[in-house]
């Protein structure tokens, strides 16, 4: 497939130079796919598939979809034509990285003998780590919408570092929640398929209309793999997957001009969905009078931002960064709230100015993974830092995975699932804060759930040498016939 890919590159060479290098890129897809399915193979997605799918898009199909729609590259500043293939080309020496070291190192840690599970999961278990989780996600989303902390439309740039930081902590969990949701509407059947439909429903709605898409679009891939995990056909899954794309790309488009027309002026549920509906006129509008094409949004919101700056002024007019802004580790374990003068952890904003990207004191901003790799060391840093990304997600992921039947574990492995979406945007600063201070935080989190769950049936807890095992109550029947 790399090298059809290859051929048909140089084919398409003379429309653009952005298609050879999203043609190899898109050519690696069946390595991503087979990794995650040799490692975790009950998932329909794992980490290392959900990093590739949003550099598949963020370099592929995104750049490769403006110029055939439109002819060009179009991206909040000037963009680089030729900057942005150098980055196709690091991210393709990326990818071609971050597959072994993620299946090396998930390896190793799948096999450590002292990883083994010491318990079973009892489906009534998990109904009740799945009500809890969804209660915990109410609570947050309520508090999020009543403080201002989640509420992007109404008030985003009032709240306090406070509130801000409470309502962020655990903000995750709220996608996490429709893969257990999709699990049991897959393998317990009953209501369960009703409530997925009813709370997907809701949570689609609150999010569109408070300029919300990609939380969407991942609590849906979670639905899917919850789907695949809980019995569900492949095939019926990929297929509700692919319409459920189809639809999306033109909300998306909507919820766009929605946003950037209405931040600031709406608050009320009846003033949004007004303005929502107008939106929804608009865009069809500007599409019938070809001021709009349905996926040309899609394809600008999905590509890569910036990083063709990198490549064009690196080392020429900005020098290589090595280990600059490191020091600023120490910070990991100084919240906002505490001192909200510290040096910024997430220094995609700083960056994207520095490098002339984005006006002093905007923000929104990433610094891509490819770009943090060459700015530093140049084009080696790219497989170094990706190599890096490769092993302490795989080794996450390899220690989660060799547990997944306790319910801590198997929300963290799909807590390290979505962390791997932010792979293409990682900086090495801010990985070191995700590793740090995130991945404890959250498992913490699902300790502690795990242990409501447990405490909530006292009378399924049998005492053994390993330890507390769950054991359902038709495996001991049939002991007892033995």
């Amino acid at each position: 497939m790399a090298a059809v890919g290859v051929i048909l590159g140089f084919v398409l060479l003379e429309v653009s130079s952005v298609f050879l290098p999203a043609i190899a890129i898109t050519a690696l897809a069946p390595v991503y796919y087979a990794v995650d399915r040799r490692l975790s193979k009950e998932m329909l997605i794992g980490p290392c598939l959900m990093a590739y799918i949003f550099h598949l898009f963020g370099y592929a199909i995104g750049p490769v979809g403006q110029i055939l729609s439109s002819g060009h590259l179009a991206f909040p500043t000037t963009a680089y034509e030729g900057g942005f293939v150098a980055a196709q080309w690091g991210a393709v020496l990326g990818l071609l990285t971050f597959p072994l070291t993620y299946w090396l190192f998930f390896r190793i840690a799948h096999r450590n003998p002292a990883l083994k599970v010491t318990r079973e999961i009892d489906l009534r278990q998990f109904v009740r780590f799945t009500t809890i989780l969804a209660v915990f996600v109410i609570a947050i989303l309520t508090f999020g919408f009543v403080s201002g902390a989640g509420n992007r439309l109404g008030g985003l740039g009032d709240v306090s570092i406070l509130f801000a930081s409470i309502y962020a902590a655990f903000q995750y969990t709220h996608q996490i929640v429709f893969f257990f949701l999709g699990y049991l509407a897959a393998k317990r059947g009953g209501i369960w398929p009703l409530v997925w439909t009813i709370a997907f429903a809701f949570y689609t709605l609150f999010f569109f209309l408070d300029g919300g898409r990609g939380v969407v679009a991942m609590a849906g891939l979670l639905s899917a793999t919850g789907w695949v995990a809980g019995g569900m056909a492949t095939k019926k899954v990929l297929l509700a997957v692919a319409l459920g794309t189809i639809i999306f790309i033109p909300f998306a488009g909507v919820v766009n001009l929605y946003r950037n027309t209405n931040s600031g002026y709406v608050s009320s549920l009846n003033e949004r969905w007004s303005a929502f509906e107008q939106s929804m006129s608009d865009y069809s509008s500007d599409i019938e009078t070809g001021g709009q094409s349905v996926p040309n949004v899609f394809f600008q919101r999905t590509t890569t931002w910036y990083v063709d700056r990198v490549f064009v002024f690196v080392p020429s007019v900005i020098p290589f960064a090595g280990f600059e802004t490191l020091e600023n580790v120490i910070y990991v374990y100084t919240p906002k709230v505490i001192n909200p003068d510290r040096p910024e952890i997430a220094e995609g904003d700083d960056l994207a100015i520095r490098y002339k990207a984005a006006a002093p004191g905007t923000t929104g901003s990433y610094m891509a993974a490819v770009g943090e790799g060459y700015r530093r060391f140049g084009w080696i840093g790219i497989p170094l830092w990706y190599g890096v990304l490769g092993a302490y997600f795989g080794t996450a992921a390899g220690i989660a995975w060799s547990k997944r039947n306790s319910l801590k574990w198997v929300a963290f492995f799909v807590f390290v699932t979505i962390s791997a979406s932010e792979a293409m945007i990682s900086t090495v600063l801010w990985s070191c804060y995700v590793l740090l201070w995130v991945f404890p935080k959250y498992f913490l989190l699902f300790m502690i759930l795990d242990w409501i769950s447990l405490k909530l049936s006292p009378s399924r807890l049998s005492r053994t040498p390993g330890g507390v095992t769950i054991v359902p109550r038709v495996w001991i029947s049939a002991m007892k016939m033995k």
